[in-house]
């Protein structure tokens, strides 16, 4: 079969433009190399998402392709800090800020939406309305090309998938070894190469009682006297859930990351004496190529320069993180391909659909 849309990469970005795809054809195929289709958002994550004008166009897109209510109130969300023995308002990172200070400040937000679906719910709906095809477990070994147009992808070192168009929605860093190099020269690739991406460490608690009544994000940086691992939580009934952020590189090690939580459950401790009663339970969720911003210029279409059939739907092209990238990539690939939706957030004012 030749597909009309072959998609790589099955997290939020992938699977928006593979549900919109899949209303107008079913010859869509969606290629996962995990053996579960969502990416991160299949695993806990912080409930706090942006309350601005671009953010909620963007939530309304996607509440008009599910057919679902998503937006609910905006709601007061300034973080607090543990500081000199007391929880107070957190006033920003000063002579702190850790290195992944663009992914920790997409959740410091005076003001946040709450959402009546969470973003795990959104995979869910994503998934059950896709009309598509599914593969997991399929690791794209390499796009190919001629005469400027993608004709099919290597699967797993063997399989051949045709298609007219390619949307590419995986970890960018896996564009050096994906596309032919006639296509990708060494300045992208030294580009591509020396970005920083982030694993993110996440600890779910479960203390048993309520530790506390607050719902505000709590940003707690350790004290002078510790090597310190700026964390990033939220409390909810009895549980809490902890994130950090690791260099991929350094978090190859497992050590690192386990090094990096302990002193992360040891803040915990410092501003909560009484959070780690007997028998709680935990649990530890680490992902890597989490955030990260690639600075590779893209035709105004979004397609990658000079292969006028693949498009480019990581939310590493986006300088906004987390949530908010990916929606903005989605519905940013999605109007190049002629698909109608809201457009007053994209960055370039001068966007022009390609007719396809």
């Amino acid at each position: 079969m030749i597909y009309d849309y072959v998609i790589v990469g099955s997290g939020l970005t992938g699977l928006i433009i593979a549900n919109r795809l899949s209303q107008e054809t079913e010859k869509v195929i969606l290629l996962e190399s995990g053996d579960h289709i969502g990416g991160w958002l299949s695993r806990p994550h912080l409930p706090f998402y942006p309350s601005t004008q671009s953010s909620i166009r963007c939530l309304q897109n996607l509440e008009s392709l599910l057919n679902l209510k998503i937006i609910g109130e905006t709601v007061e969300s300034s973080p607090v800090t543990f500081d000199s023995g007391e929880l107070k308002p957190f006033m920003g990172f000063g002579d702190k800020a850790p290195d992944f200070y663009d992914e920790a400040a997409y959740f410091c937000l005076p003001q946040s939406v709450q959402l009546k679906l969470k973003p795990s719910e959104w995979i869910e709906q994503l998934k059950n309305s896709f009309k598509g095809t599914t593969s997991t477990k399929s690791i794209v070994t390499r796009f190919q090309v001629e005469n400027g147009q993608v004709q099919n992808v290597l699967v797993n070192g063997t399989k051949k998938i045709q298609g007219k168009n390619f949307i590419f929605c995986g970890d960018i860093k896996d564009l050096e070894r994906l596309i032919p190099h006639d296509f990708n020269g060494p300045k992208v690739r030294t580009k591509i190469s020396k970005t920083k991406t982030w694993s993110r460490a996440t600890l779910v608690i479960d203390h048993k009682v309520p530790v506390t009544d607050s719902t505000q994000l709590h940003v707690l940086m350790g004290t002078s006297q510790d090597e310190i691992v700026t964390c990033l939580g939220s409390f909810e009934n009895t549980q809490s859930l902890w994130t950090t952020f690791v260099a991929d590189e350094e978090a190859e090690d497992p050590e690192i990351t386990a090094q990096a939580l302990k002193r992360i459950k040891r803040q915990i401790k410092r501003a909560y004496p009484e959070s780690f009663p007997d028998g709680i339970s935990e649990k530890i969720v680490v992902q890597s190529g989490f955030g990260g911003h690639f600075d590779v210029k893209l035709n105004a279409n979004q397609t990658w320069p000079d292969l006028e059939n693949l498009w480019m739907g990581s939310s590493g092209f986006q300088t906004d993180r987390n949530l908010l990238g990916a929606l903005k990539q989605s519905w940013l690939v999605l109007a190049s391909l002629g698909f109608s939706v809201s457009e007053d957030y994209f960055e370039e004012p001068n966007f022009t659909v390609k007719e396809i």
